[in-house]
């Protein structure tokens, strides 16, 4: 696992053809400690936090059986239409105040139309 690891750290990229039978019978301790490797020398150790709203909720006409907010399922989620600008500016600076440096709109459904706004 180290050894994989010094290679991820030196430009080696996983692929696709790759065996990768190696994890389910790695040593977690190993796991673990090849992973914080690869992540300290990639990415430190400052942490970027992100939030999201949701831009509209429910109702959406897409069949994803994982989201409760698909209208193919009876979830009882809340369900409302586009949210007011202000909303999304107010969420935004709460979230600025608290260290947030990227704060992203998701809506339920495949795309925002023109009628939304």
């Amino acid at each position: 696992m180290i050894a994989l690891a010094e290679k991820i750290i030196h430009g080696h990229r996983l692929t696709k053809e790759e065996d990768y039978s190696i994890f389910l019978t790695a040593d977690l301790e190993e796991l673990c400690t090849g992973a914080d490797k690869i992540r300290e020398k990639l990415c430190g150790s400052k942490v970027e936090l992100c939030s999201i709203i949701n831009g509209r909720g429910g109702r959406c006409s897409e069949d994803c059986k994982f989201c409760a907010q698909s209208a193919h399922h009876n979830t009882n989620c809340e369900e409302y239409g586009f949210l007011q600008q202000k909303t999304f500016m107010e969420g935004c600076a709460r979230a600025s105040e608290q260290g947030v440096s990227r704060y992203s709109i998701v809506t339920a459904g495949r795309a925002i139309v023109s009628s939304d706004l």
